[in-house]
């Protein structure tokens, strides 16, 4: 489930085709529409797969390039079971904007060129023993809430205070 994304949603292939998949086991069709096709809902019809996947390639274009643009929006049209139809937005979206007027969420397809990506710089790059690899991860999941012994709702202050220290000394080096 971790990986998920790199299989749900809009996912650009080596050879600039575009695939789309998303659960939706209860819908009778689905069709993405957007920016890239002048917002004609029935142009893409997705095909659903025996785990209730609904699941389209979009070839690239003749040119070779992706035939959704990075910046332009789009939305999937959903039938729902009582034969309703819906715009929605992708639950597997990577970036969404609001428009002002209508306060309605579009979905966005981010794949900006490599020359506009950000590259992540490390100011202080010293490894100390709580972020070294060597042991790998070690994961605590936790709540600020949930964290204290007594019959109470816990403060982030208690959660700092008593907690961290706690999770700090057991080895732990990811929260």
């Amino acid at each position: 489930m971790s990986r998920s994304y790199k299989k749900y949603g809009l996912n650009l292939q080596p050879n600039n085709d575009i695939t789309f998949m998303e659960w939706a086991p209860a819908a009778l069709s689905m069709s993405i529409f957007g920016d890239f096709n002048g917002w004609k809902r029935e142009e893409y019809w997705c095909h659903k797969n025996e785990y209730g996947c609904w699941c389209i390639t979009l070839k690239a274009m003749e040119d070779g390039t992706p035939r959704i643009k990075h910046g332009q929006k789009y939305k999937i049209w959903v039938e729902g079971p009582d034969g309703s139809r819906m715009d929605r937005n992708s639950a597997w979206t990577t970036y969404s904007i609001q428009d002002g007027n209508t306060n309605i969420f579009d979905c966005v397809f981010w794949n900006p060129d490599e020359k506009d990506k950000h590259k992540w710089t490390y100011i202080n790059p010293v490894e100390d023993e709580a972020t070294s690899n060597d042991k790998g991860v070690r994961i605590y999941e936790s709540h600020v809430g949930m964290s204290s012994e007594g019959g109470c709702i816990a403060q982030y202050r208690n959660y700092v205070d008593e907690m961290l220290p706690r999770v700090k000394k057991a080895g732990y080096n990811v929260i």
